[in-house]
């Protein structure tokens, strides 16, 4: 069962933030939802993914020149580690940009999913209620 109300979220010995929340109820454990913060996470999400792959591409798109370190076979060898370190850094951050754009779109899901199955069971009581009231 889902029922929508007021809450009171804070830290302990802070003022408390007033959200609008719904909660459910399965079996011994409670669940808070705020739609609103899902989707508020969600698009500061995006945003953080957008940054990212824009940072990547600068990133890539400068690289160390060959012969920066020198023409001599260590100063060569050393290049190519820096270059590998390089290549490892830009794909780690095209995988910031991929996690950050999956937890985006499972928070925006999650926050529709909850939000249609509330709006359903609303229903389903609105209509058990005016049975009873008739």
């Amino acid at each position: 069962m889902t029922w929508r109300g007021q809450a009171t979220f804070g830290a302990p010995g802070s003022k408390p933030l007033p959200v609008n929340c719904r909660w459910k109820v399965t079996g011994k454990r409670v669940m808070f939802v705020d739609p609103d913060f899902l989707r508020m996470g969600a698009a500061f999400t995006e945003s953080a993914g957008v940054i990212a792959q824009r940072g990547a591409q600068r990133f890539r798109s400068i690289s160390v020149k060959a012969g920066i370190f020198g023409g001599f076979p260590d100063a060569e060898s050393f290049h190519q580690v820096v270059a590998a370190a390089h290549d490892r850094h830009s794909q780690s951050i095209e995988n910031h940009h991929a996690a950050l754009n999956l937890l985006t779109e499972r928070a925006t899901l999650a926050a529709t999913t909850f939000l249609r199955q509330d709006e359903a069971s609303a229903s389903d009581v609105d209509e058990a209620r005016s049975k009873f009231d008739a």
